[in-house]
Order: C-alpha cells, then structure tokens, then sequence
C-alpha cells in the first residue's frame, strides 16, 4: 500500500474521530466512493492504472443523455440493457472488456474478498436519477480497496461493501429482522451476529448480479496478460 494511500485514509479516520461521522450515502459508503453511471469511463481509467492494466487512450466516451427519453422516470433512464451498453463501450475505448458477474447472498462476502479489478453496482436509491457503482481495485478477508472520485485509493470494511451490494433487499427485511430479534430478547452486543445469522437465512439464496469483472481482453499483447495476471514477480523469482 502506497504512502498516499495511508496518508488519505489516516486523514479520513481523524475527520471521523473528531465531527463523528463520515459523509454516506443512501447505501452506507463514503460518498467519495460512489461513481454516477455517467462517469463510468473515469472509472475505469482510474481502476485500470490502480491496477496495473494498460490503456489504449486517455479519453472516453460520454453518454449522450440528450437522446435519452425525457418522460422516463429516472430508474427507466438507465435501464440495465442502456447500463450494460454503456459499460462495454466505455471498456472497449480504452483496450479493455467487462464480464457480467453474480453472486448470492450467501456467497456475497466471498465473492467481494477475490474480485478485483471491478465495478459493482449498487442499488438504486430514492430520488437518484442514474445508477451509481463503486470501483474495487482489490478485494480482501476484512477490508477491501475502492476507487475514489479523486483517484486516491480508499480502504473499506468488506462487510460494508457488501451491505451497500444488497442494501435494498436488506432494507426489506429490516422490519421483520427487527421484530424476531425484540420477541427474542436478544442482548445489544450480541444482535450484529444474530442480524447477520438471520438475514443469512433470509436473503441466502437470492441472486443477483453484482457487477463487472474488467480484464484486458483476449487480443491484448502477452505484455499486458503477464501484468494482469500477476506474474511478473513470480518471473523474477524464476530469473534470480
């Protein structure tokens, strides 16, 4: 982890410690984390050189909002097939590709701890008027690498990524998970467990797509697939 990496996330943490609180959004993550759909190609640019994969250009494309149907409700605006249009074409302007990927509940946590580099989709909240994604550089066991809109490199609980994937149908529960943990007098320190435990229960074998996989794509130079698969150190090891 670079020093600039370190230095932003200290300073996040004292902002925190002394106001409070952190500016969220709907979803529960740093507001700086969340990309709007139409800045999807800054994204990927930003994810692409935190990761390590080679560009074809510095510019992309913008959407042309223009054409889209005025009427339409915000949600109808982008609908996931305009989404997925998107995404491929952002991707394919800069030498790169995207794979739909999908997971359940269950399987949430760790398909977040090995994905990476990505997009992942968050659900739409009240009142937005385009979807928004969060850029994984890298996932981990407790903590994972996000993206910000500024480019820096922001440390965030796992548990909380996946909590923002799935807020909606976590939200549909909350009522019902509240009223089972009241009738059972479950203790203050103990109610995050059993929550989890039950919204396990719950939303376990639900399925959705999460995101996008980004990678370089079949016709990239070996150059390229050897730094996307990580196996430039093991060469050095073998060379020494």
């Amino acid at each position: 982890m670079s020093v600039r990496t370190l230095q932003n996330n200290f300073s996040r943490l004292v902002d925190m410690a002394r106001t409070g609180h952190v500016e969220t959004q709907p979803h529960g993550l740093p507001a700086n984390v969340s990309w709007p759909a139409s800045e999807i190609g800054e994204a990927l640019k930003y994810l692409a050189q935190k990761s390590g994969l080679p560009i074809t250009q510095d510019s992309t494309p913008r959407p042309q909002l223009d054409k889209m149907d005025k009427n339409a409700s915000p949600a109808m605006a982008w609908s996931s097939e305009a989404l997925e249009r998107w995404m491929t074409l952002c991707a394919g302007s800069l030498g790169l590709e995207v794979e739909p990927v999908q997971s359940t509940y269950a399987e949430a946590n760790h398909f977040i701890s090995g994905m990476g580099p990505a997009l992942l989709s968050l659900p739409p909240a009240a009142g937005e008027r385009e979807p928004r994604l969060v850029a994984l550089v890298k996932g981990g066991p407790w903590w994972v690498n996000l993206v910000a809109r500024d480019g820096s490199i922001q440390l965030v609980r796992r548990d909380h990524v996946r909590n923002a994937l799935w807020a909606d149908a976590i939200g549909a529960q909350r009522q019902s998970v509240e009223q089972v943990l009241e009738r059972a007098h479950i203790a203050d320190e103990r109610r995050p467990r059993v929550q989890q435990a039950i919204l396990q229960e719950m939303l376990g074998a639900k399925v959705r797509q999460n995101g996008w996989l980004v990678r370089l794509p079949p016709s990239a130079a070996l150059w390229g697939q050897v730094q996307q698969a990580g196996l430039l150190g093991a060469m050095g090891v073998l060379i020494g």
